[in-house]
C-alpha cells in the first residue's frame, strides 16, 4: 500500500467486509521485526486499485496525523 506522496506504507493485511457485503476497512500492517501493530483504514481512503497494489488518497504525513 502507498500513499498520496508514493511513500509505501506498509502491507494489507485483511479486509473487513459490513452485512451489505461491501468493502468497509482495510487492516494495514506496519512496523517492522521489533514492533508491529495493525491500522484500520476506511475503504473511502483508497483513491487507486491496481492489481496488486493501492494507493490512498492520503499523503504520508495525513495518514500520521489520523493514527
Amino acid at each position: 500500500m502507498y500513499s498520496a506522496d508514493g511513500h509505501h506504507l506498509g502491507s494489507v493485511d485483511a479486509v473487513v467486509v459490513g452485512d451489505d457485503d461491501r468493502l468497509t476497512h482495510l487492516l494495514l500492517e506496519r512496523g517492522h521485526l521489533w514492533w508491529k501493530r495493525e491500522v484500520a483504514l476506511p475503504a473511502e481512503a483508497i483513491s487507486k486499485f491496481e492489481s496488486d497494489m493501492l494507493t490512498l488518497g492520503l499523503t504520508k504525513r495525513e495518514l500520521g496525523k489520523a493514527i
